[in-house]
């Protein structure tokens, strides 16, 4: 091993010896940085279980993403078809009928405007 490379293990063996209440960086989430690696310590008082994670949207938002993009699949899932069984014959009245060209799109354009009010709906406290 090099000079620099025992330099960095002894260097990241401090680091991991001190312990991490000692370090007042921030109060909640602590780091201590080197130039090679980065040792983060979170408070020894706070468990995983008593971590609470805030969410971006509530319960409310999901649902209307949901209910957003279950209205898109009906959307793509009616534009499905339209295929002829002999390729030389063209099917006009199949491929341009008003469920593939009027209303799969209309329930695709209506499924995005309820993911922009899902994701833009402030959640009620």
């Amino acid at each position: 091993l090099s000079r620099k490379e025992i330099s960095r293990k002894d260097r990241k063996n401090e680091l991991e010896a001190i312990n991490c209440e000692a370090l007042s960086v921030f109060p909640d989430f602590r780091t201590f940085r080197l130039p090679d690696f980065t040792l983060y310590c979170t408070p020894q008082n706070k468990t995983m279980s008593q971590k609470k994670t805030a969410s971006i949207f509530a319960k409310e938002n999901y649902k209307w993403m949901l209910i957003g993009g279950l209205v898109m699949l009906a959307g793509f899932l009616l534009m499905i078809g339209g295929k002829s069984a002999d390729p030389n014959v063209f099917n006009k009245d199949e491929v341009y009928s008003f469920r593939r060209i009027t209303l799969a799109p209309l329930l695709i354009i209506g499924g995005l405007i309820i993911e922009i009010y899902a994701i833009m709906k402030k959640p009620k406290e």
